[in-house]
């Protein structure tokens, strides 16, 4: 399963309240729980409301990145205001401080359904947040039905540059000089927030910088404190990283829509719905225009005669005319812009070159060059990379999708996607492509391996996010939500391309925003389909088919629920006893069914005069991302009877097998309860599996049990017991006390300061990875292929130190590996997961 939610992590298990003591003990309520109660009483609320309703959090800022449900009331209030009020109300769930003044209008817009669909601006005291939108979504009476976005925390920093607007913007100018850029022609600033991890906040001069050359256009991002240059991306939509593609004309002869003026032939069509004259102004035409194998000028192309004897000439009029009326006839879209802005194309740039690309900001034009003869043939003919590049202004005129990482790569499928459909088969380039090579083609959609490219999100390519990594492989990854498409169309029920197209186009200019991640693609499709056949008598077929098409590449659950990442399995329970002595128990007890999933929480029933709940304890995986666990246990009006901060040093271990540790954590409540209540668990670190409950039980009698509690990562509870057998086999707990004799034995509880601790930096690596160590007594770190391969040893350590350890000398291949610590005087082990890439 899918593990999303940045509030939750691992795996959770429960032992008798004799076996502990301690624990961390009691504290009030701070701030930071009190907000994250909030949250989940925001969270109990919808759910209350709308049983159905769906939440995911971004795994990296812990923001919303989608809700949807019936999530208000039909309204007859001005939209914006519905949109405010709603935002006010759960801006605890939504991780703001102040919604009102967080959030600036950026767009509004009814749709052919009727629905309108509001977008919002994240700024912090003015100051634009880059790449940050949220978008909320209103039924035509007023009730919203679906928020999404890629947003970040409220900032809270100065917003008061040190550095001035002419200093930020010569930094800039003297780095894109440095790095080769021709003559500066524009340069435009504006303050903005700026982030990398969204976590870390700076302050920045934004510059846009377009040079003499089409070639030539970047932003970047000044500090504006320090004069840094913290980030710079192309403003540049080629069609690969270096190479292009698209197909050839083949010299079929074409009609054209000419412009005649005196005895000149201008390849301009204004023919089209969206031309306003006089011609003079080309205004909302088609027109052709020739580099004349410069990168820098270009002209309207001419001819002497209504026969036009230049093949790009004829490519691009011919082609473009099509692409018009396909985007028109198809999705009702003017132009690229929706609004008749002139489509301007340019054939014959550079020399040789092996590239086409669009031209945003200020320039607005399409770019072919004329290949090389051997790597591309002219690409004008590439009828395909045409439609490709297209896109790519639809693209940036709606969602704008940041052309780094994940949203790059989505940018890029689109234009795939969209030229798939415009010229229907799953090639791209096939005509233009290595002409001396028959057969071949740049991409193949149906099969992106026969390209190298990854079909999946296990075969995703972690690449840097600069020039040399393709801007975080935007080329690369492309592959996988084409793949989705794909399947979409080919797999059941078979949807047409079209259709499929209409879709993708609807998720595109109403769901995403500009920094949509692949899971944000799949949510925006999934809602975009629902908003156009939700009411269709074959809804449930098509939603399947979706739901199918994206687990196929390993984007969310498929339409019976699984997929995604699977729950470890095993059949027996290692515990340690106090002379670290390893047991198996396999422990599978009955359950009380007097439970229900509440929040993201489960809620209990007590009968009168029932049971004294003794303690709660709690097994989290990953104990390097631990920096304090929050439990919490409330009554029904959620008031806190019971809650507990337990920093990373007041930990009991226990240990999986001979791989994995644990640390366990819990709270004595001893608090004899009848009546509902609700157990919560908050984790700041980052979440990497489902949660496991279990409450230790007195019956009255002197007697107690174990009740096991699963959530899943939707937040949903089942018992262990219906898992178990069943699709998922339980995992191995790690157990900490002693059942062989019957009698309960205290647990291994790590001496103060003896920590066992690993660390790994850079992850993922091109050659050299440094693993930080702190390994009591003496121990080893063992570095393991995926198959359980040891590969490395470093043997006699001790205390604290750095190793280093260069994977290119092992003659490996890219990849994941395991680093594990492990100490001779504590039986726990350390693991880290490494990405090796070469």
């Amino acid at each position: 399963m899918q593990r999303w939610f940045v509030l939750f992590l691992i795996a959770v298990f429960v032992v008798s309240a004799s076996a502990f003591s301690g624990g961390g003990g009691l504290k009030p309520v701070d701030d930071a729980g009190k907000q994250r109660l909030d949250r989940m009483k925001a969270m109990m609320e919808l759910r209350n409301r709308d049983p159905e309703v769906e939440i995911r959090f971004d795994e990296n800022t812990g923001c919303v990145a989608t809700i949807n449900g019936n999530l208000t009331d039909p309204s007859q209030e001005d939209p914006l205001e519905i949109a405010y009020n709603f935002m006010d109300k759960y801006s605890s769930l939504l991780n703001v401080k102040n919604p009102r003044q967080e959030f600036v209008l950026d767009r509004r817009f009814s749709d052919e359904l009727g629905y309108i669909h509001i977008k919002f601006n994240q700024v912090w005291q003015g100051i634009p947040v880059w790449g940050a939108q949220i978008g909320i979504h209103l039924k035509s009476n007023g009730a919203i039905y679906y928020v999404n976005g890629s947003y970040y925390p409220s900032p809270e920093i100065a917003v008061e540059p040190v550095i001035s607007e002419q200093d930020g913007i010569h930094s800039a100018e003297q780095h894109y000089i440095d790095s080769g850029g021709s003559p500066v022609k524009s340069a435009k600033s504006d303050l903005m927030i700026y982030t990398a991890d969204g976590k870390n906040f700076k302050l920045a001069w934004h510059i846009k910088i377009q040079g003499e050359k089409l070639t030539n256009g970047w932003e970047y991002f000044v500090d504006a404190n320090s004069g840094e240059i913290l980030y710079r991306l192309p403003t540049i939509r080629y069609d690969g990283p270096v190479d292009g593609s698209g197909t050839d004309s083949h010299g079929t002869t074409r009609n054209l829509h000419l412009y005649q003026s005196g005895g000149t032939y201008y390849l301009v069509d204004a023919t089209k719905a969206m031309y306003s004259p006089p011609f003079s102004e080309l205004d909302g035409v088609i027109a052709t225009t020739d580099f004349g194998h410069t990168e820098e000028s270009f002209s309207l192309a001419t001819s002497p005669s209504t026969t036009v004897s230049d093949p790009s000439y004829v490519d691009l009029s011919y082609v473009y005319s099509e692409i018009y009326d396909f985007y028109y006839d198809l999705v009702g879209r003017n132009s690229w812009d929706n609004a008749g802005m002139t489509i301007r194309t340019g054939c014959h740039f550079g020399s040789n070159y092996n590239n086409a690309f669009w031209a945003g900001g200020e320039n607005n034009i399409f770019c072919f060059g004329d290949g090389d003869g051997t790597h591309f043939s002219v690409l004008t003919g590439g009828f395909d990379v045409c439609c490709h590049e297209f896109q790519h202004a639809v693209t940036e005129t709606e969602a704008n999708l940041i052309y780094h990482n994940q949203p790059g790569a989505l940018n890029e499928a689109y234009s795939d996607i969209a030229a798939s459909v415009f010229d229907p088969d799953w090639l791209i380039g096939e005509d233009i492509y290595t002409p001396s090579t028959p057969g071949d083609a740049l991409r193949y959609m149906d099969d992106p391996h026969r390209a190298d490219l990854p079909a999946t999100m296990s075969e995703f390519n972690y690449l840097p996010d600069n020039a040399e990594g393709d801007w975080g492989g935007v080329h690369i990854n492309m592959s996988i939500p084409c793949l989705a498409f794909v399947k979409m169309v080919d797999d059941e029920p078979h949807l047409s391309r079209d259709d499929a197209y209409r879709i993708w186009y609807r998720s595109l200019t109403t769901y995403l925003t500009n920094s949509s991640d692949f899971m944000d693609g799949r949510d925006g499709v999934l809602r975009a389909a629902e908003d156009i056949y939700g009411s269709s008598p074959d809804w449930d077929d098509i939603e399947c088919g979706i739901k199918n098409a994206f687990a196929y590449v390993e984007l969310g659950e498929d339409c019976e629920g699984t997929g995604g990442d699977s729950v470890w399995t095993g059949d027996f329970i290692y515990y340690w006893n106090d002379d670290a002595e390893a047991y198996y128990y396999l422990n599978m007890p009955e359950l009380d069914p007097s439970y229900e999933a509440y929040g993201y929480g489960v809620k209990f029933t007590i009968p009168s005069g029932g049971y004294n709940v003794a303690s709660v304890y709690f097994f989290i995986y990953d104990v390097w991302t631990l920096y304090d666990m929050y439990i919490g246990i409330y009554d029904v009006s959620i008031t806190g009877l019971a809650n507990t901060t337990i920093p990373n040093d007041d930990i009991w271990y226990a240990v999986y097998g001979d791989t994995m540790s644990y640390p366990l954590l819990g709270i004595d409540w001893n608090s004899e309860y009848s009546g509902d209540f609700y157990v919560f668990t908050w984790l700041v670190g980052d979440p990497m599996y489902d949660d496991y409950i279990s409450l230790v039980v007195d019956d009255g009698t002197g007697s107690s049990e174990e009740r096991n509690y699963y959530l899943d990562y939707a937040g949903y509870f089942y018992p262990l017991s219906e898992l178990y057998g069943g699709e998922y086999n339980i995992v191995a707990f790690a157990c900490v006390t002693h059942r062989e004799s019957g009698v309960e034995e205290p647990a291994y509880l790590l001496p103060n300061g003896e920590l066992l601790d690993l660390s790994a930096h850079p992850s993922p690596f091109n050659s050299t990875v440094q693993l930080s160590y702190s390994i009591p007594g003496e121990g080893e770190i063992l570095i393991k292929d995926a198959s359980g391969r040891t590969v490395k040893r470093f043997s006699a350590l001790s205390g604290d130190g750095i190793v280093r350890w260069d994977a290119s000398d092992e003659n490996l291949p890219s990849g994941v590996y395991f680093a594990s610590a492990v100490s001779d005087v504590i039986p726990v082990v350390a693991t880290r997961k490494i990405i090796f890439l070469k």
